[in-house]
């Protein structure tokens, strides 16, 4: 319990840390309320942080501006980031930083000195506007009217592209249209499906012009494809868990030797007592454990008894493989000094084979796991 105590207290630097480098500067305010005005002849040197149903927010703000609300107005300069979230987010305002923004519908109409990034229905960067980075977008629909210093990259339902912009235009779109206004300073590479027309000039773009068809998989195909997927996926799993219990036998084998040996014997002799008291702990201990951890004082054993569980699901099958790999080897080798190490590991391959099939394979490792928790329990009880 000490030690988990002094995990989490080990955290909380790491949040606070984490909470204060989101800001260049020293100073928070917040503000919340149904309608927030933030006027303009106020001048606001900290990180504001602006909470809403309406947030008019026209002061110039020395930081960062980071907000949530229904309907967002931006008339002030922010000379840090914006993020902000919100139904309606229109920035008239200069930001002489990035913008970051999650919302329905986003209007750029102010000089961006960095990038903007957003993820909404849609985006507007109106004439006015001037973004000196790059824009990210994904969404239903962009119309870029201003200028971009740098690249687009957007994937959508339809994309207008009438201004200037610096460098390359990649998209994903259905509906591409560049006017005869815009100018594109770079390449454009443009996704689109066989049948999706784009709309646009070659002597308006400057670089090499790509279109990437993208070709829409059939059905069936999809359905073959995804069960071939699946079967490596299984199979793959399959390997992985088979290796992740050889090591984990080998290793308590090795350091718990003594124990491990007592647990086989207890499945040896009483087989059908250790399935029964297996089974019942599987289905019992995890009820214990939430009764108990409801009374203060019993949350200490709660947690031990939980580690314990934990420790049961994942080695009791193991107990059951040593058993099977014994058993093996004296029937097939006829050699009952077989080391132990080596009737676990034949126990756990033999064990893996057999819970491939299906139905039977899950019965027979479902007894395996229950037969071992069994035994893993008894090993702890008196013996009398």
């Amino acid at each position: 319990m000490k030690k988990l105590t002094n995990f989490i207290a080990s955290l909380l630097p790491a949040f606070v840390l984490l909470f204060t480098l989101s800001s260049p500067v020293s100073a928070v305010r917040f503000e919340t309320g149904d309608t927030i005005n933030l006027p303009k002849e106020k001048k606001v040197v900290e990180t504001v942080f602006v909470g809403g149903n309406t947030l008019n927010i026209a002061s110039d703000i020395d930081g960062d501006l980071l907000c949530a609300g229904k309907d967002v107005v931006i008339d002030g300069n922010i000379k840090g980031d914006v993020l902000c979230a919100g139904q309606n987010i229109t920035i008239n305002g200069n930001v002489d930083g990035n913008i970051r923004t999650l919302g329905q519908y986003i209007y750029v109409n102010g000089l961006v000195t960095r990038n903007v990034y957003v993820a909404g229905q849609q985006l507007s960067v109106n004439k006015t506007s001037s973004i000196k980075g790059d824009v990210f977008f994904g969404g239903q629909k962009i119309d870029v009217i201003g200028s971009l210093g740098r690249d687009l990259a957007a994937a959508g339902e339809s994309i207008l592209i009438s201004g200037p912009l610096g460098r390359d235009a990649i998209v994903n779109v259905a509906n591409l249209n560049i006017t005869d206004t815009a100018k594109i300073g770079g390449k454009l590479d443009y996704y689109m499906e066989k049948e999706s027309i784009a709309t646009f000039s070659s002597k308006n773009i400057k670089g090499q012009i790509s279109r990437h068809d993208i070709v829409r998989e059939d059905k069936t195909q999809m359905v073959e494809k995804s069960k071939e997927i699946s079967t490596q996926a299984m199979a793959a799993k399959k390997i992985f868990s088979i290796i992740s219990y050889l090591v984990l036998g080998v290793c308590l084998v090795i350091f718990n030797r003594s124990r491990f040996i007592t647990r086989m014997g207890i499945i040896t002799q009483k087989p059908w007592i250790s399935l029964f008291v297996g089974f019942a702990t599987f289905i019992v201990l995890p009820l214990a454990f939430i009764l108990v951890l409801i009374t203060i004082i019993g949350i200490p054993t709660a947690f031990v008894l939980i580690t314990l569980y934990s420790i049961a699901l994942m080695t009791s099958s193991i107990y059951a493989s040593g058993v099977i790999g014994k058993i093996f080897c004296e029937a097939v080798f006829k050699n009952k000094q077989c080391s132990l190490i080596w009737q676990v590991v034949a126990g756990i391959l033999l064990l893996g084979v057999v819970s491939a099939l299906p139905v039977a394979g899950g019965l027979v490792l479902f007894f395996a796991f229950c037969i071992g928790m069994g035994a893993f329990v008894i090993s702890y009880l008196p013996e009398k």
